[in-house]
């Protein structure tokens, strides 16, 4: 989770993420999303499935959800700590 510096989701906590890039598998933009907006370097991650969303009965959105392990080298007890995207 990220504590957005930038607009429309400044001060608010939100999940790491973004789109995906033409060519470019789920998995291959999670890891990259979360080397971008965290620093942090994923070997893996685990698909867990689609999360999708209603308003007014009419299906307007969807995201992957995955699952990852922190790297052991990383560092687990500087929390928070500020990047780019946020805290």
């Amino acid at each position: 989770m990220l504590n957005r510096n930038k607009s429309p989701l400044m001060g608010l906590w939100n999940g790491v993420g973004g789109k995906l890039e033409h060519g470019e598998t789920p998995l291959d933009s999670v890891l990259r999303e979360v080397r971008e907006e965290t620093g942090i370097l994923l070997e893996t991650a685990c698909y867990k499935g689609i999360v999708s969303w209603l308003v007014d009965g009419v299906e307007t959105g969807g995201m992957y959800a995955f699952l990852a392990h922190l790297p052991e080298d990383c560092e687990r007890n500087q929390t928070p700590q500020a990047v780019e995207e946020g805290i």
